[in-house]
């Protein structure tokens, strides 16, 4: 039985719309949106027939691994034979260079996968379903440093911040206040006074 609430519209068919709509049919979509199915000339309705899964025949474990994909490209990250055995590591790098999932491949058959050495790199088969990850060269995204300068002005206060283009000599700008005289100079940090000879130290005294 079909929603009630269901209407029809002229609009584009998503995912679970047939290739192939007859002329003289309306598509009917729910209160959700969400396309349910068409309308034939006599009034009824056709329900929307479901795409296969394609990875219907794949267990749990193993459709994680399979649909790994979609978050990044599949790559050989590391190789080595360690006592005779031949030990890997796999992973997924998203567009941007990040990875965003690592599995070693003894973990990855523990999922339910074969690991199949090549000169290649490693094929992982779960059924039909074949993963190849190779060692293709991948450029690390690099993350400059970004350059502050802090401005110490006593009209700028203490935790302002000046922006990477900022330099010296912006005394021109507006609301910048440099108080400086011809040999005097302002201290930043508060001296102590100084010691004079023939004075005796006398320290805290204790009231306990």
């Amino acid at each position: 039985m079909l929603d009630a609430t269901a209407w029809r519209a002229d609009k584009p068919p998503d995912t679970a719309t047939p290739d192939r709509i007859q002329p003289d049919t309306v598509q009917v979509f729910d209160t959700a949106g969400q396309y349910v199915g068409v309308e034939d000339a006599s009034g009824k309705v056709q329900p929307a027939q479901e795409k296969p899964d394609p990875l219907a025949d794949l267990t749990e474990e193993q459709r994680f691994i399979a649909t790994l994909k979609d978050m990044g490209r599949v790559r050989l990250a590391a190789r080595a034979e360690v006592g005779g055995r031949i030990r890997g590591w796999v992973e997924w790098v998203n567009t941007s260079g990040e990875t965003v999932e690592q599995l070693e491949v003894s973990a990855i058959e523990a999922l339910g996968y074969t690991a199949t050495w090549a000169e290649y790199g490693v094929k992982l088969t779960a059924g039909k379903h074949v993963i190849v990850a190779t060692p293709w060269p991948r450029v690390m995204p690099v993350r400059e440093p970004e350059a502050r300068l802090y401005n110490l002005s006593p009209s700028g206060g203490a935790a302002g911040l000046a922006s990477a283009a900022s330099e010296g000599g912006t005394a021109d700008r507006s609301g910048v206040t440099i108080d400086y005289a011809q040999g005097k100079r302002p201290d930043v940090f508060p001296r102590s006074p100084g010691y004079e000879p023939g004075t005796t130290y006398t320290g805290p005294v204790s009231s306990l």
